[in-house]
């Protein structure tokens, strides 16, 4: 399997354009803490995981396979990212992460888009900033 990052919504697939910069998830626990008067330390019980937090960066000079050379395929890459991240409110949104020409694949499920910056400033190389949570926390795999 290979880094392809990809979102899927329903029967629509789009691969993140690339090259990824930064790619990090973070993850959190929720927890109770219990604090003893006049004691030295605590307890802490209850101690769930959240979903991850997943951030990613990148420029946008590839998109799969296709080099993109003209600010036009630039920003027509980047509106594709903006109308599916757009139109995902209530359905299910997959992030994929690894895939191979087999099927087989890497991914988040549950995902929702916290946030979507896109930088235009450089003429030469769009960028991006794409913040998402997925409320499934543990990577999915499917195996063909």
């Amino acid at each position: 399997m290979k880094f392809a990052p990809a979102l899927e919504l329903g029967e629509t697939m789009v691969l993140l354009p690339g090259p990824i910069r930064k790619f990090q998830v973070q993850d959190g626990w929720s927890y109770d803490r219990h604090k003893v008067l006049l004691e030295e330390g605590d307890r802490t019980v209850g101690s769930t995981r959240n979903g991850a937090d997943i951030s990613i960066e990148g420029d946008v000079a590839f998109q799969g396979a296709n080099r993109l050379l003209s600010e036009l395929e630039m920003s027509s890459a980047l509106e594709s990212l903006r109308e599916l991240v757009n139109g995902h409110v209530g359905e299910d949104l997959k992030l994929y992460l690894f895939q191979d020409e087999l099927g087989n694949c890497r991914y988040f499920e549950r995902c929702s888009v916290v946030k979507l910056r896109c930088d235009l400033s450089e003429p030469e190389l769009y960028q991006y900033q794409l913040t998402i949570h997925a409320g499934q926390p543990s990577m999915q795999e499917t195996v063909v």
